[in-house]
């Protein structure tokens, strides 16, 4: 039997080359799409939550409902009125929803009251609120 010789012009250079390169780029195609996936909620939007002394600790919401301090409403990353959110909340959760509302400490008390009857003529079963310590 006769083995053929494996010689370096029949190694290819630019395949060898060309793995690190590949490497890399599927790192960054995983550290990415994990980026994407647990990406928070918050939307952007800038948010001093309020104090409070009791205080448990909030296990995964099913949604998240900001409150900026300008009394703006943003749920699922865009922004709704107080009646649109009445009407989006509506067909999107039922008895088996959690909702998480992230309120700034200056918004309105008013507009906080419209989203939490909101949450509970919608069915929700648990409604929190977030508070910062």
């Amino acid at each position: 039997m006769r083995f053929q010789r494996t010689t370096l012009r029949s190694v290819n250079v630019e395949a060898l080359l060309a793995w690190p390169l590949l490497n890399i780029l599927l790192i960054l195609f995983i550290f990415l799409g994990f980026r994407v996936f647990f990406a928070p909620a918050d939307a952007g939007v800038d948010l001093r939550l309020p104090r409070a002394v009791a205080r448990a600790p909030v296990d995964r919401a099913s949604f998240i409902v900001i409150i900026d301090a300008k009394g703006g409403v943003y749920y699922q990353g865009r922004s709704f009125s107080t009646d649109a959110f009445q009407k989006e909340l509506g067909r999107t959760a039922n008895s088996t929803t959690h909702v998480l509302i992230k309120a700034d400490r200056r918004a309105n008390l008013d507009v906080l009251s419209v989203v939490w009857d909101a949450c509970r003529r919608a069915g929700v079963a648990r409604v929190t609120i977030a508070t910062n310590g």
